[in-house]
């Protein structure tokens, strides 16, 4: 596979050889419509070249011969854009594949409503579910699941909730 990799890198760098000149903007013909005795006569073509210099738009007027050579550099720059994109591509796929990354670590996602959620390293999903069985229909109670997280730091499942003995008065109350 990194064989691979690296002959498509290797022809995007033979194609790469090949582009010749090269600018960033925008070459287009105008066309006019003026208004000549009351009867509308087309002017034109006239050629203009656009870009972007310190976030405004410059303007220049082109002649047939510059809009021809601004227009091949304009495709060749958009031709440059996409042969660096694969390369970024094939580039971070190889270096992927060739070398050792580090091993993937669980998250847990701070919630703002509960935020003891993120105490432990436990589905929060797991813990809400198993307290709303456990509570026998009588909804979610965040003092009740303060307190399982005080007393019990291995809870992995919902079944380990379910085995865990809670003695808060509310708790009491519930069952």
């Amino acid at each position: 596979m990194s064989e691979d990799l690296q002959a498509q890198y290797r022809q995007l760098q033979r194609e790469l050889m090949q582009i010749g000149w090269i600018t960033r903007g925008s070459a287009y013909p105008r066309h006019y419509t003026i208004h000549v005795n009351g009867k509308p006569k087309c002017c034109g073509p006239y050629y203009s070249l656009t870009w972007k210099k310190d976030n405004k738009t410059q303007t220049k007027a082109l002649s047939t011969e510059q809009y021809k050579l601004f227009s091949k550099a304009i495709a060749n720059q958009r031709k440059l854009d996409r042969f660096l994109a694969k390369m970024r591509r094939i580039s971070t796929r190889f270096i992927h594949q060739s070398t050792h990354g580090v091993a993937k670590r669980n998250r847990v996602k701070l919630t703002k409503k509960y935020p003891y959620l993120s105490a432990i390293r436990v589905n929060p999903s797991i813990i809400i579910s198993a307290i709303q069985t456990v509570g026998k229909g009588f909804g979610f109670r965040p003092r009740l699941l303060q307190e399982c997280f005080d007393r019990a730091r291995w809870i992995k499942t919902a079944e380990d909730l379910a085995g865990l003995q809670v003695t808060t008065p509310a708790w009491r109350r519930l069952s």
